[in-house]
Order: structure tokens, then C-alpha cells, then sequence
């Protein structure tokens, strides 16, 4: 079974690439293809495992022999699945592995904003807000939702939260997400993109937040407007900004701003994770079961 790493693999050391060996033919490229390029590297493998290239239906038309895409990261929206499945292609991903250390990271940027929101006392010394009886708004109550609920209610926060599954609207803590965006202190951001929640936070929603508020994004850059988003630090509506992705550049420039350059997932821990499972799921994919297979 030939397996082609299609685009500058992250996690990959050389016990790992001998492991992989183990599982099928391996052919590693170090760069970021363009996308003729992209359809030259996976016209004659098997299994395209893709860090962040994006498998569109084109590329997916072209490819006549491939029999699985494996994404290497829990998320996917770089790949056209519907497209995939219309060619009978399975595609696969590593869920999981970096829950703990991504909720970490909404920990540490939750103490971030109560150090943006320091107020001066009267004896000059600057003193940082407690997040403890503070209201966390979080978007998207999936593995990584879930965990950072469990961790802030933990330090005492308030947790208020919005979900499209209908069993979420029964629990408590649920909110419409215009009330959400009105009455959190901070609001987390962590669903996954798809093609229906593009600019999820757009110009209408980002205008229920209350001044002061702050906003965590660990989601790709997309479910936010960043065209609306910026007159929002202009103004200084926004307390903080912790972003692990942008678009434009030009918002990091703001000093309410603080870009994380998608390094939320990493820790040593979820790194070996990511090894471990990377194996479990291009076995799977080889032996075209379903175990860590997309459904959609």
C-alpha cells in the first residue's frame, strides 16, 4: 500500500517514519505544493495523508487510484468529503489527541484577559480581574467545549454555552447565542468549520457584545468576520482578542490583540498522542476499516 505525506508533515521524526514504513510504502515531501503539483504527488498512491493542502473536488476528480485521504489533525475542512464519498474515497483523521493541551491554552488565555482587564487601585499598584463568578460563554460543546466547561468551572466560572445539537438545548447553561454573545465576560470560540458556518460570528452577532468583552478563538479563522471583528478593536469594544488563526495580518497590530499562530494543540504530551494515533489511523486506512473514518 503506497502513502504519500503530501505536504511538510509536523510530529514526523525518523522512529516514526520506521513505524510507518511497517504500515505501507512511505514517500515523504517536505513542502507546500502548488495544487498541480498536489495532484502530481497523490496521482499514484494509495492513501494522501495532508497536513493543511487542500483536497478540493478537482483535485479528488483527478486522482484515479487514491483509496483514502487521512487528515493529519483532528480537524478537515480542507478536504471536500462529499466529494470524496461520490468517488467512493474514504477519508480518515486523528481526533482527540489534543484535547488536554487545547484546553490548557484556553486556560492560560482566559488568565491573559483578567491580565489585560488590570485595573490601578489607589496606592498605584495594578491589579489583574478574578475570573472566579465570571461569566465564559462557549460556542461549540464538542470534546475540546466540553473540557474547557469542565476546567473553567473548576476556577469558579460561570459557564454559559451554545450548541446547534438539540439534546445541548435541554442541558443547562444553554443560551441563544445572540444572549450568549450579550452577557459573557469572555466568549470561547471552538466549533469546526464547515461549509454552512463560514463567518458563524458575523457583523449582526459580533454586535451583541457587550464593551469589555473578550474573545478566545481556537477555530479556524473563517467562522469569524474579520471585516466586522476590526472595527471592534478599533473602538476598543473588545477588551482582548487571543486568536490561533487570522487572515488579515493587520489585526495583530492592535495591543488588545494576541495571535497564537495555531500552536494551541502542542504540547510534548500531545505531540507522542498525535504519533500514536497517526499509526492507529493509517492502519485503519489500509485496512479500509471505518475506525477513524469521517462520517458525514
Amino acid at each position: 500500500m503506497r502513502i504519500i505525506f503530501v505536504d511538510r508533515p509536523q510530529c514526523l521524526d525518523e522512529q516514526m517514519v520506521k513505524d510507518i514504513e511497517k504500515i505501507g510504502e512511505v514517500k515523504i515531501f517536505w513542502d507546500n505544493p502548488s495544487k498541480e503539483e498536489l495532484l502530481q504527488r497523490i496521482h499514484d498512491t494509495d492513501i494522501a495523508v495532508v497536513e493543511s493542502a487542500v483536497i478540493d473536488a478537482w483535485v479528488i476528480q483527478q486522482s484515479r487510484g487514491l483509496r483514502a485521504i487521512v487528515a493529519a489533525a483532528t480537524g478537515y475542512s480542507n478536504i471536500d468529503v462529499k466529494a470524496a464519498r461520490g468517488r467512493r474515497i474514504k477519508v480518515y483523521h486523528v481526533p482527540g489527541y489534543a484535547t488536554e493541551a487545547v484546553t490548557e491554552h484556553i486556560i492560560r488565555m482566559c488568565l491573559w484577559v483578567a491580565e489585560r482587564c488590570s485595573r490601578g487601585q489607589s496606592d498605584g499598584i495594578i491589579c489583574p480581574v478574578e475570573l472566579k463568578g465570571k461569566a465564559v460563554g462557549i460556542i461549540g460543546m464538542g470534546r475540546i467545549g466540553r473540557s474547557a466547561a469542565r476546567a473553567l468551572r473548576g476556577i469558579g466560572m460561570q459557564i454559559q454555552f451554545y450548541s446547534t445539537h438539540k439534546d445541548d438545548r435541554q442541558q443547562p447553561g444553554y443560551l441563544p447565542i445572540k444572549k450568549l454573545l450579550a452577557s459573557s465576560f469572555i466568549v470561547i470560540i471552538c466549533i469546526p468549520l464547515r461549509s454552512n458556518n463560514k463567518h458563524f460570528l458575523n457583523a449582526d452577532k459580533l454586535a451583541y457584545l457587550s464593551p469589555g468583552t473578550s474573545i478566545i478563538n481556537i477555530s479556524p479563522a473563517e467562522v469569524i468576520d474579520e471585516s466586522a471583528l476590526l472595527p471592534l478593536l478599533e473602538h476598543r469594544i473588545l477588551s482582548g482578542a487571543a486568536l490561533e488563526d487570522v487572515h488579515d495580518a493587520s489585526i495583530g497590530r492592535f495591543q488588545q490583540v494576541l495571535l497564537t499562530h495555531n500552536r494551541a494543540w502542542r504540547s510534548c504530551e500531545s505531540e507522542m498522542r498525535f504519533a500514536k494515533m497517526l499509526k492507529m489511523v493509517l492502519r485503519s486506512a489500509v485496512n479500509g476499516d471505518d475506525k477513524y473514518r469521517v462520517v458525514r
